[in-house]
């Protein structure tokens, strides 16, 4: 992740207040967890892409995220499916069993990550860090806790530019770490270590001084120049979330019934 995920649109997800985000997170959670099979499951993750494109999200941001994924969804289309001894028989290598049960069980298996991973990553798209560290104080959170994972949501990309320019810089000056035994590469990297952990300090030193300088710390309550405002469109969402959750709930345990 070498950019910040957020998308600046004035999409109707972009301007619900984060708390109302985050209830939709939930409600998202416990529809993908309950879904029984891949046909629900691409139902919802159908439906999850053409929410987030009609909030100004361009494809290519919603396409990353899968292809962020490829590597572990080929590894679960893999191996996944030997490990699930239901259904009918397909394929016998050994003590191994390739089943239809298996195949079905990889496919939901997949999906579901890809769906999870899709709806979280979607509260950052839609959210910038300083309404997500303040939705989540307002509901209770230690501003502490909060401010620590705005720090650290800011850091991580920043961290992973500089090591780039470090890997850059080393290989002006001859530096190659793709060749020889493991042990070499292993060697090699250390320069790009050592230059990152001082990069680290730095910053961790000047942060501390920026917010002592500010006053962050000190007793007594904290006042906000915008304060979150929880307007009808939340109360829709909400309301609309929570029915949702409430029908295929009711559907899911009549079918078991």
């Amino acid at each position: 992740m070498t950019f910040d995920l957020y998308v600046p649109t004035t999409g109707w997800l972009q301007r619900l207040d984060p708390r109302t985000k985050l209830l939709l997170l939930g409600v998202g959670t416990t529809l993908i967890i309950s879904a029984p099979g891949p046909l629900l499951l691409g139902i919802w993750l159908l439906l999850l892409h053409l929410v987030l494109r009609s909030s100004g999200v361009p494809w290519s941001r919603m396409g990353w995220v899968a292809q962020q994924l490829r590597f572990l969804f080929v590894v679960i289309l893999l191996l996944f499916p030997w490990f699930v001894a239901e259904g009918q028989l397909l394929l016998a290598l050994g003590p191994l069993r390739l089943t239809s049960g298996g195949l079905l069980a990889a496919l939901t298996t997949a999906l579901r990550l890809w769906a999870m991973s899709l709806l979280t990553l979607a509260l950052l798209m839609t959210t910038t860090q300083r309404e997500l560290v303040r939705g989540l104080v307002a509901l209770g959170v230690p501003w502490s806790w909060g401010f620590t994972l705005s720090v650290a949501l800011r850091q991580i990309p920043s961290l992973l530019r500089h090591v780039q320019q470090i890997q850059e810089a080393q290989a002006a000056r001859g530096w190659d770490a793709e060749r020889g035994a493991w042990l070499h590469r292993l060697r090699a990297v250390q320069p790009v270590l050592i230059a990152l952990a001082i990069h680290v300090f730095r910053t961790v030193d000047t942060l501390t001084l920026a917010m002592t300088a500010r006053g962050v710390g000190r007793s007594g309550p904290r006042t906000v120049r915008q304060p979150l405002q929880f307007t009808w469109r939340d109360a829709l969402a909400a309301a609309l979330a929570v029915a949702v959750l409430g029908v295929a709930l009711l559907w899911r345990w009549r079918g078991s019934a």
